[in-house]
């Protein structure tokens, strides 16, 4: 798994349109759990960097967004930290939680369930 940060929207939908299977985390610079979640989640995501499949580890900061209002208003019906697993460019899970055992969890379920799906897709 490979660790991105997009400080633009420009990156983010680069890297979105470049990556088939993305852990997408938005947090803010001022959010004082998602400092400490960002810290742990990076040295747990290290777990999954031999794995075969490309999976990208998405970074934006709430504060980018503000320069997309359409997507703004979207993430305006969540909270910070948020978390999403997006596959082919769609949102196929999300999650919010500052408890970084109950995030862990979502990122290694949402890895595990999309290599399955993907291997079943390759047949």
């Amino acid at each position: 798994m490979k660790i991105f940060e997009a400080d633009t929207l420009e990156k983010y939908t680069s890297i979105l349109n470049n990556h088939d299977f993305i852990i997408l985390h938005i947090s803010a610079s001022w959010c004082k759990p998602c400092a400490f979640i960002k810290d742990e989640l990076y040295n747990f995501i290290k777990k999954y960097e031999k794995e075969e499949k490309e999976y990208i580890f998405l970074n934006l900061d709430f504060n980018v967004i503000d320069e997309d209002s359409s997507f703004e208003d979207y993430l305006l019906t969540k909270k910070i930290p948020y978390f999403a697993c997006i596959q082919y460019k769609k949102i196929i899970n999300d999650y919010h939680s500052s408890n970084i055992e109950e995030i862990k969890n979502f990122v290694y379920l949402n890895i595990k369930e999309t290599t399955n799906f993907i291997y079943q897709e390759d047949f």
